[in-house]
């Protein structure tokens, strides 16, 4: 079997992501041979991106989650989307990037994992503090589609499920 391993961060790191992409990755190796799929940031998108947020907190006093922006999403669906037609896998599990599927155009079934969705971290965290209306919208839209395309979800806490 040819597994697809897709994640903001390399899933060979064991600090990444508390360790979590590190292990699982050991262990879906052990049922087959499993294929990376990790993209970097290109630099206009990240101009753009940065820029977005320094308005956003200069002039709105508002912060900005730029990894969940539609734009953001759409550029590494696409990417992932381009990959999966030149590099065939029979499954596809996904580590906490909603990103990477929300607009993914695959027949491939895939496995989403996360710990929490974009509704919960708001006001968890500093980051996700204080968002811009828009940015909020984004990030929930990104995640609902995030969950309908994939086959299965793994939620790797109960404050998730609930």
């Amino acid at each position: 079997m040819k597994i697809g391993f897709a994640a903001r961060y390399n899933p060979l790191d064991k600090k990444t992501w508390s360790g979590t992409s590190y292990y699982i990755y050991q262990q879906l190796s052990k049922l087959g041979e499993v294929e990376i799929f990790q993209y970097k940031l290109p630099k206009l998108l990240q101009e753009w991106l940065t820029t977005q947020k320094s308005i956003n907190r200069r002039w709105f006093k508002k912060h900005t989650s730029v990894e969940f922006l539609k734009s953001y999403a759409n550029y590494f669906s696409r990417q992932l989307s381009k990959d999966l037609r030149k590099r065939p896998i029979d499954i596809l599990f996904v580590s906490g990037s909603s990103q990477l599927i929300a607009y993914v155009e695959t027949d491939i079934p895939v496995v989403y994992m996360t710990d929490a969705t974009f509704r919960q971290l708001q006001g968890y965290y500093t980051s996700f503090s204080n968002l811009a209306g828009y940015n909020r919208r984004q990030g929930i839209a990104l995640d609902k589609r995030a969950f309908h395309n994939a086959a299965h979800c793994m939620l790797a806490s109960g404050w998730c499920k609930n």
